[in-house]
């Protein structure tokens, strides 16, 4: 007689559970961005978090390994949030270099993003302030340098450089995040105004290209 086969546990996911996992960890992301915000990240602690969100320290861990976790975490879902807002607009993706003009038509709609996201894209802009650049924004600067190469190519490195970097801050949510906290801008006020001067920018390396080029030709 052949034994029966052993009936297999079947795994059961409850979907109230995972609303209730997911309003959780928002509750803990939310928390970390009002604790960055009021308090800056010099200090942060999981119990600080914790307390905010109104939950135990272990909850806060069964969700986060550390304070690190909890930003990474944080700098993702503004990432995401931006994406479903912008699109297929352009963005400085390593899968592809748009043109730099591009890329500024789309500066007042991130700008405008941000403000929609807002809390969370202001955090992570103080977490970009106080630390300073990433492997992720050393990489999207590598990129914004690639898209302009055509436009830096009379000057010399050092000049290149500097004119990448303040490219790069206007646009990018450190530029958004004061120009709206300190300048009592709204998103699309500052996202205009730094796309006005990036056009500025712009068009003065094309004229000095072009004077460099008939200079040569000379």
């Amino acid at each position: 007689m052949v034994d029966a086969e052993p009936t297999r546990a079947r795994s059961y996911r409850s979907p109230l559970r995972e609303r209730q996992v997911a309003q959780t960890r928002e509750a803990i992301l939310n928390a970390l961005a009002a604790e960055i915000l009021d308090n800056g990240i010099h200090g942060l602690s999981v119990a600080d978090v914790a307390a905010r969100a109104e939950v135990a320290e272990r909850t806060v861990y069964r969700h986060f390994a550390n304070v690190e976790a909890m930003i990474d975490a944080l700098t993702a879902l503004v990432g995401t949030q931006l994406e479903a807002k912008l699109g297929d607009q352009p963005r400085l993706r390593p899968d592809k270099t748009e043109p730099p003009d591009a890329l500024v038509d789309q500066l007042p709609a991130l700008y405008v993003a941000f403000d929609e996201i807002g809390a969370p894209a202001r955090a992570i802009a103080a977490v970009t302030l106080a630390r300073g650049s990433d492997r992720g924004r050393r990489q999207r600067r590598d990129l914004l340098a690639d898209a302009l190469k055509e436009e830096l190519g009379h000057l010399d490195p050092v000049a290149a450089h500097a004119v990448v970097e303040t490219l790069y801050l206007l646009g990018g949510s450190v530029s958004w995040f004061l120009l709206t906290r300190s300048g009592e801008l709204t998103g699309e006020q500052a996202g205009q105004a730094a796309a006005r001067a990036v056009r500025a920018i712009l068009r003065d390396l094309r004229a000095e290209r072009a004077s460099s080029s008939r200079g040569g030709r000379a």
